[in-house]
């Protein structure tokens, strides 16, 4: 791979986005445990890698993880918080609607579309949404 062809691949990989949105109950503490992974033990991963299929370390320039909302909100007052293109924002609504999303409290984001993992499961009590554009 040349220069341009990694310069390529990074951008990429920012193209698209896997978003996470939900309410949960869990503290602020609790819920930001789950992306730690400065503390952990030689080989041991943080349980947001695990849950994604990752065997390393996620990369901090590739992750969004807003603050836990103190109160739940609806999705459009805070959507313009999330790094989507606009011409995606119907298809998140509808996916939000379909899942019977209706408050929010917590939000995060990770760019690798070539992820693979189970979508249907649960990911620190919040349901995945989809892959998006990205902003």
């Amino acid at each position: 791979m040349n220069v341009d062809e990694i310069s390529n691949a990074v951008y990429d990989r920012f193209d698209k986005l896997h978003l996470w949105i939900g309410f949960t109950r869990k503290s602020e503490h609790s819920y930001e445990k789950y992306f730690e992974q400065d503390d952990l033990a030689e080989g041991k991963y943080c349980q947001f890698c695990q849950d994604i299929g990752l065997d390393e370390e996620y990369d901090e320039d590739f992750i969004g993880i807003l603050p836990l909302l103190e109160e739940s909100v609806i999705l459009d007052e805070i959507i313009e918080e999330i790094p989507i293109h606009e011409d995606d924002v119907p298809l998140l609504k509808k996916r939000c609607a379909e899942l019977n999303i209706n408050k929010i409290n917590a939000i995060f984001w990770y760019s690798d579309p070539d992820l693979r993992f189970n979508h249907d499961k649960k990911f620190n009590g919040i349901k995945y949404i989809g892959m998006f554009k990205a902003e």
